[in-house]
């Protein structure tokens, strides 16, 4: 979206660092309970409507002038699903942020849905159960926010509420112990890689196939795997490869994939697998760690971002890419 004047005067004054802004979503039902959404112009993904408040701004009045601005159609909001303080994030010019994000449950009054600038590429209107393929994980995180009011609007909006009692003064990250798996827990980490792409709808080979090839992986020393467990029970994994690079003494290493169980997620235990790998590979010398993750994965990017990782090389003002070409079998 185009960056707002107020906070290109900020900008001036404050350089790259971390500002704390509120932002705006929509989910913009019609008559048919169909939900509005854009394909947007960066991403090419499909989304909900969104923006940043002006300052001053009332936000009920912001969402109503960002559906319109963004998607043509007049809209009315009808109420405040969800409250969520966002992870903070990098933008690729290195600016930071952190969002606080009001969702709204709005309906539509009139106007056709359309491109009404240059943020989306088409606009329009879909059933909440058939959504079109490139639907990110955010919106679809948003509309089971916006159910979940709207089976019982009077617990009021999602929010983060603090525990009702007192607990120990430990972190959840203390709680999860970490450790270097070995060939004989091939099954556990097959199946837990099984699980995660299953999760997010991957193709994927079976848990046992997984579980024959880890078998002879963990046995080299070129393939890491820590397994977190909590009470002697596998709550996560961190999956890594080493290749050898003559810029450094050390080998390279590539973070292949990072996975805790849902239930147990936002509780340390992904932190405690990643800060595990960087201090294990610093003290052996490894001279990098790499990670791919999708640009619509805004919350994983964040996560990585908030741990000391980039993908602006340092001194530039350019995203690093990711490119791949599946070889035939």
């Amino acid at each position: 979206m185009p960056i707002p004047p107020f906070i290109t005067q900020l900008r001036e004054k404050v350089g790259t660092d971390l500002l704390w802004l509120t932002g705006v979503t929509a989910v913009v039902l019609d008559d048919e309970g169909r939900v509005l959404l854009g394909h947007r112009a960066d991403t090419e993904k499909w989304a909900l409507v969104s923006g940043i408040l002006e300052p001053g701004e009332e936000p009920a009045i912001a969402m109503v002038r960002e559906i319109k601005e963004e998607t043509g159609v007049d809209g009315v909001v009808d109420a405040l699903a969800a409250i969520q303080v966002q992870e903070p994030m990098a933008y690729p010019n290195g600016d930071r942020a952190q969002y606080l994000d009001l969702l709204f449950l709005c309906h539509a009054t009139g106007g056709e849905p359309h491109a009404a600038d240059d943020e989306s590429l088409a606009v329009g209107w879909f059933s909440p159960d058939d959504l079109p393929e490139g639907t990110g994980h955010y919106t679809q995180e948003r509309l089971a926010a916006v159910a979940e009011y709207r089976a019982n609007p009077a617990a009021g909006p999602r929010f983060t509420r603090p525990a009702a009692t007192p607990e120990p003064p430990t972190s959840y990250a203390q709680a999860t112990t970490v450790r270097t798996a070995t060939p004989a827990d091939a099954a556990t980490v097959g199946g837990l890689l099984h699980d995660f792409n299953v999760e997010f709808e991957s193709p994927t080979p079976s848990a046992a196939e997984f579980t024959r090839r880890f078998t002879s992986l963990l046995e080299g020393p070129n393939v890491v795997v820590l397994l977190a467990e909590r009470e002697s029970r596998a709550v996560g994994f961190a999956y890594l490869t080493l290749r050898p690079s003559p810029y450094y003494d050390g080998p390279l290493a590539q973070l292949e994939e990072l996975y805790v169980v849902p239930a147990l997620r936002d509780q340390g235990i992904g932190t405690a697998l990643l800060t595990t790998a960087v201090e294990r590979f610093t003290a052996q010398g490894v001279g990098e760690i790499h990670i791919n993750v999708d640009e619509i994965d805004t919350d994983t990017r964040r996560f990585y971002e908030r741990h000391g990782f980039t993908n602006i090389q340092p001194g530039e003002d350019y995203r690093m890419l990711c490119y791949l070409r599946e070889l035939g079998t």
